[in-house]
């Protein structure tokens, strides 16, 4: 099959939620770095604490 260019979802936004772990963090005085790792692909990335909710 032939791939087909879907313009209707051009400019839509959505939300993903997915599972991370924080392995590592750096406090600054600009505020706390935190370097996540997704649990279920591996991928990890840096972000700021603010950018995520913590689970309680």
């Amino acid at each position: 099959m032939k791939p087909k260019k879907r313009n209707d979802l051009i400019g839509q936004t959505a939300t993903k939620t997915v599972e991370l772990e924080i392995v590592d963090a750096m406090e600054y005085d600009t505020g706390t770095s935190i370097c996540v790792q997704n649990m279920h692909t591996g991928d990890g990335y840096w972000t700021g604490l603010e950018d995520i909710d913590l689970d309680q």
